[in-house]
């Protein structure tokens, strides 16, 4: 059975994996690729269904920030020389968070597993690092 919870962990996972693949491919070319955790933001993320409006309303009524608060690591990885040359990386709340990350999340053979996967679900020819 379809699980929201464990897809959106699943979805997350794969991002931060992905990450870390395209990084490895991009390393000394001088273009960095790094992920990041914005906080529980206050959008309007599920307006368009009734059920998840109200989960999400109530989260996001208690806990969630500012659009504007939720951009600051965004524009921290793209902007700021402190982070010039890093990356692979995940970050939260303008540093990296490697202890928000599950033991899933640097595997390497996993994140070339997806990359391959990623290929050829697109019609890519597969590379490597």
């Amino acid at each position: 059975g379809y699980n929201a919870r464990r897809a959106y962990g699943r979805s997350k996972l794969a991002n931060i994996l992905f990450t870390r693949a395209l990084a490895k491919r991009l390393s000394g070319s001088g273009v960095t690729a790094n992920c990041l955790h914005p906080g529980i933001v206050a959008t309007g993320l599920g307006q368009n269904n009734p059920f998840a409006r109200v989960i999400v309303r109530l989260i996001q009524g208690l806990r969630g920030i500012p659009v504007a608060e939720g951009a600051r690591t965004t524009l921290y990885l793209a902007t700021s020389d402190e982070v010039q040359n890093v990356t692979g990386e995940y970050f939260s709340e303008c540093r990296p968070a490697p202890l928000l990350t599950a033991p899933e999340a640097v595997d390497d053979s996993a994140a070339e597993q997806l990359w391959r996967v990623s290929e050829e679900l697109v019609g890519l020819p597969c590379t490597s690092p």
